[in-house]
């Protein structure tokens, strides 16, 4: 076997595999190479074996430069998937002590593999966070009746309220519902042109389900589609969403929208165990899967902290949400780097 790049084999070739082999994912896709260098600049490294068959397995790389927080080689930024994807185990073995030697060769702190299943002897086990799916049904009915009780009976408020769904491509109108909402997290928002080189990009496979009422919109959620998948990943909303239960909605809307589109799941993404998302997701009857975040050490003496819900972590969330709306518009392209 033998290691290649992207541009030695190809995007074509690159994405074949990632739908052929059993854990590709959407954010395995070589296009994320150009977003993410668009919307922040971080080196690739993109890696693939190829044995006497051809190419049978990938690894999207990335150099994050994050000042105090150190240097990392991750795959990957941005996304709750990542690590090595291949047709047989050898393969991703290969592909993670090509990783390894690189990230040496480089001279970071640390390697970070976002794996969803993978364990790797020798790494440090992150296993704070979980990613929800949720099976879609044949019908409209028996999609609803899935959900518990309790949420049933809050999209029927919702419903009642006169709250509205459809489908749309508008980044300007997600982007200031999601800016808002993640300034009231106290988490800085990625840049609008990451957002906006998504949609460039990935085109048809990007789109936006939108909550409104009475015409304003008040809640929305930016989709990504996959290999008979809807993958629900940005979201924002106003601050009175709360009060209408738009985001419930919201997550029924998509639901809506897969079973119209005849999608077979939908991966709600990752939340942190504990969260207020996580008991969220569990109440709305999603099935929850252990992620296996990975890390290993190359300069670093010791493992990075990756609990969002550490005191570290609280300080800066606590402080960021007082800062006034238009020093955080200066600040989040910086800041956001921190939090990939």
């Amino acid at each position: 076997m033998k290691i290649r790049t992207l541009d030695e084999i190809g995007e074509e070739t690159w994405n074949a595999l990632v739908i052929a082999a059993p854990e590709g994912s959407f954010f395995h896709l070589a296009q994320w190479k150009s977003v993410v260098s668009a919307g922040f600049g971080f080196q690739s490294e993109y890696l693939a074996v190829e044995d006497a068959t051809g190419i049978v397995g990938i690894l999207p790389l990335f150099v994050v430069r994050r000042g105090p927080l150190g240097t990392a080689l991750i795959s990957t930024p941005l996304c709750s998937v990542g690590g090595a994807v291949s047709l047989y185990p050898e393969a991703a073995e290969f592909l993670e002590k090509a990783a390894i030697h690189k990230a040496d060769r480089l001279g970071v702190d640390f390697v970070e593999l976002r794996c969803a299943t993978r364990r790797l002897e020798g790494w440090a086990t992150h296993e704070q966070f979980y990613s929800f799916t949720r099976p879609i049904l044949n019908t409209e009915e028996a999609n609803f009746h899935a959900i518990p009780r309790k949420q049933r009976a809050v999209v029927r408020k919702a419903l009642a309220l006169g709250l509205t769904n459809g489908v749309d491509h508008d980044i300007d109108g997600f982007y200031s519902l999601y800016a808002n909402s993640m300034h009231r997290l106290g988490t800085p928002a990625y840049p609008k042109l990451y957002m906006e080189s998504l949609a460039t990009i990935f085109k048809k496979q990007v789109e936006i389900v939108t909550v409104r009422h009475e015409e304003r919109a008040v809640s929305a959620m930016l989709c990504f589609h996959f290999n008979d998948q809807i993958y629900p990943y940005y979201a924002g909303a106003t601050t009175d969403a709360v009060s209408m239960d738009a985001q419930t909605f919201t997550f029924w809307s998509v639901v809506q929208r897969a079973s119209e589109l005849g999608v077979k799941k939908v991966d709600f993404g990752r939340s942190i165990r504990g969260s207020g998302s996580f008991d969220f997701k569990v109440n709305f009857g999603m099935e929850k899967h252990p992620m296996h975040y990975q890390t290993y050490l190359v300069k670093a003496q010791t493992h990075p902290n990756m609990d969002p819900k550490s005191m570290r972590f609280r300080l800066f969330s606590n402080a960021w949400k007082r800062l006034p709306r238009f020093v955080v518009n200066r600040l989040s392209p910086l800041a956001s780097r921190m939090v990939v």
